[in-house]
């Protein structure tokens, strides 16, 4: 049960801006209809993790921005709760993979940037490198290559920047 206090109005479609304090701490700030967020809005866990966009339903669904204690973050799009669509993952290790996210892992085509200055653009499945894709050091070197499931099957031809 939550504890729904301090409606700021009525929306067209029903819903209303509230301000919900649930009974574990979490905070929710924003659109909902019929008692689940759903619209723009806020939610605070008390862990310290935020997210802030859209919600469908009690989900996060459509556009956020969600950032974690640790510092790690996450920009893009959501489906039913989870990263689907395209965003952008950044941690705290200096990494970030930017692209096409399925089920809550990167999937399709993106870009995966190391904190030592490497980077590879290509397809992602279930979170790891499958399929052709170009590995590219901070000199301009290349490296084209085909990857299985996370590992190299196919060695292309690398390129020297010089």
């Amino acid at each position: 049960q939550t504890n729904m206090a301090a409606p700021d109005g009525a929306g067209l479609d029903g819903s209303t801006t509230k301000h919900l304090v649930l009974p574990n701490g979490d905070v929710y700030l924003g659109e909902v209809h019929d008692g689940k967020p759903s619209g723009q809005g806020l939610y605070s866990w008390v862990d310290g993790t935020t997210y802030e966009g859209a919600w469908i339903s009690g989900h996060k669904h459509g556009r956020g921005l969600c950032r974690f204690p640790n510092g790690d973050s996450y920009a893009g799009d959501y489906q039913n709760g989870v990263k689907h669509g395209n965003g952008k993952a950044v941690w705290t290790n200096g990494n970030s993979y930017d692209g096409a996210w399925a089920n809550g892992q990167e999937d399709g085509l993106g870009t995966y940037n190391t904190a030592d200055g490497l980077r590879y653009t290509g397809t992602f499945s279930q979170g790891r490198p499958d399929g052709s894709g170009v590995h590219t050091w901070q000199d301009g070197s290349t490296f084209h290559s085909v990857h299985a499931r996370g590992s190299v099957v196919a060695k292309g031809l690398y390129a020297n920047s010089e």
